[in-house]
């Protein structure tokens, strides 16, 4: 359930505006790319839902970016959805 609802939130946003750049170890999550990354995955995930205009979402995106090189070794990735 949680899945479905977290899709519908995903199907919703309108905006392709990333805060994260594209060399980044971050993966952004869009409608063509959430099932095969998130649902059908059996690998342990953190999704942030961040708002690029958001404050503190800015700030704590040079961490984020830290923990997902980090996290690339242990082979456990972080993606991002734009809210």
């Amino acid at each position: 359930m949680i899945h479905l609802i977290t899709l519908g939130l995903l199907l919703t946003v309108a905006s392709v505006h990333c805060l994260y750049p594209s060399y980044s170890d971050v993966i952004k999550l869009t409608t063509s790319n959430f099932d095969d990354k998130v649902i059908k995955s059996d690998e342990v995930w953190i999704v942030e839902y961040y708002a690029p205009w958001c404050g503190h979402c800015q700030s704590f995106k040079d961490e984020y970016m830290k923990l997902a090189t980090a996290l690339k070794v242990c082979r456990n990735p972080l993606f991002v959805i734009i809210c």
